[in-house]
């Protein structure tokens, strides 16, 4: 410190500066070589069985708490009608159960789930308790 103190008012304006760009291009050059992850699925098991006449679904978080919501669905396979659904943030190891009022003479059902990261959605699984 005491040897900047010494130093002509133009060297350490040029020490400043020098150091507000060699700061400025670390920070550039650390961003650029920083690849920003995309936003991963959540990962999820699912057990389908019959209770009955109906169907239950449980649904357990494999992966860390997930990020965003992800919504649940149930739909009839037939026409894709939904049955029920919850929208939920899942802790790791969570679980949840779906046990919908369906009768399974309806016909099957099929678990949906969606999340930012799956537009549209995708079949988890799919159940016909009337066989």
């Amino acid at each position: 410190m005491q040897h900047f103190a010494r130093l002509p008012f133009y060297a350490g304006f040029l020490l400043t500066v020098f150091t507000t760009l060699s700061t400025a291009t670390s920070h550039a050059d650390t961003r650029d070589q920083v690849a920003i992850a995309p936003s991963l699925a959540p990962s999820v098991k699912v057990a389908s069985t019959c209770e009955g006449d109906k169907a239950n679904f449980r649904i357990t978080n494999t992966g860390a708490r997930m990020a965003d919501p992800a919504i649940f669905r149930i739909e009839k396979v037939r026409s894709g009608e939904v049955v029920t659904g919850r929208k939920l943030v899942m802790k790791g190891n969570q679980t949840a159960s779906f046990v919908p009022s369906w009768k399974s003479n309806d016909g099957p059902l099929r678990l949906v789930m969606e999340s930012p990261s799956i537009k549209g959605g995708r079949v988890l699984s799919e159940i016909d308790c009337g066989k």
